[in-house]
């Protein structure tokens, strides 16, 4: 049995894939502009997270077609050796079983733009828009590296940074198709090692090295392998292409 939860829709409002502005907490880590978050959610979210043992995790349910649904949408630019990115949406459920559970059953392709090696959102609004219209809420993202292996970029974790300063849960999903394993789902470091507080305190943009002195790879002690995931073979995903 699966019932539906009152959610709040305003977290976390994705941006840029690849811009991390200095200055507050919020935009500095790619989330919500002040103007939609405010500094009372803020601090409240990072008062929660520090609360949270990462084995408090809610499991987070994810669609076995995931990752063949998105590498079709992504198959032309992939080809071209250009990244590919989307939100994942969903809901708060309580199952008989697990309890309270976040169930992906939505896949938002935005707008964007793309190259080797990154992949920018555009037109930003439309994501808010449609979360606050059906009233879902981000559960993460999935990008696709064409020509790389799974792993988590600097840019790949300042962006993540947004989704898991609202939601310890959210995961990050990398496709990798000419690479084995062709697919990682990942999370920061939280609370130890404190591989989130790292990445928020981080006023630099672009790529830089700092976060990876322990190598790229995950369980770095910056991010980590997500345990708290549970792929469901019989979950529908919906895919909502917002692309023009």
């Amino acid at each position: 049995l699966n019932t539906s939860v009152s959610v709040p829709t305003w977290q976390p409002r994705p941006q840029s894939f690849t811009a991390e502005a200095p200055g507050a907490f919020a935009n500095a880590c790619g989330c919500a502009p002040s103007s939609l978050v405010s500094a009372a959610e803020t601090t409240s979210a990072r008062s929660r997270l520090a609360s949270t043992p990462s084995s408090k995790l809610r499991p987070l349910i994810l669609p076995e077609s995931l990752s063949q649904n998105f590498l079709s949408i992504a198959a032309a630019n992939t080809a071209k050796g250009i990244e590919t990115c989307g939100i994942l949406v969903g809901s708060l459920q309580l199952d008989a079983a697990r309890g309270q559970t976040l169930c992906v059953d939505r896949l938002i392709v935005p707008s964007q733009e793309g190259d080797a090696n990154s992949c920018t959102t555009t037109n930003e609004d439309e994501i808010w828009e449609y979360c606050e219209r059906e009233q879902v809420m981000t559960l993460g993202w999935v990008h696709t590296h064409p020509t790389q292996t799974c792993f988590l970029s600097s840019v790949d974790l300042h962006t993540h940074c947004g989704y898991q300063s609202m939601l310890d849960e959210a995961v990050a999903v990398v496709l990798s198709p000419r690479k084995s394993p062709s697919v990682g789902v990942y999370r920061l470091c939280h609370p130890d090692p404190p591989g989130l507080q790292e990445v928020q305190r981080c006023r630099k943009t672009g790529f830089h090295p700092e976060h990876q002195r322990n190598g790229p790879d995950a369980n770095n002690g910056v991010y980590e392998d997500c345990a708290h995931i549970v792929w469901r073979p019989s979950a529908s995903l919906k895919v909502v292409d917002l692309r023009r």
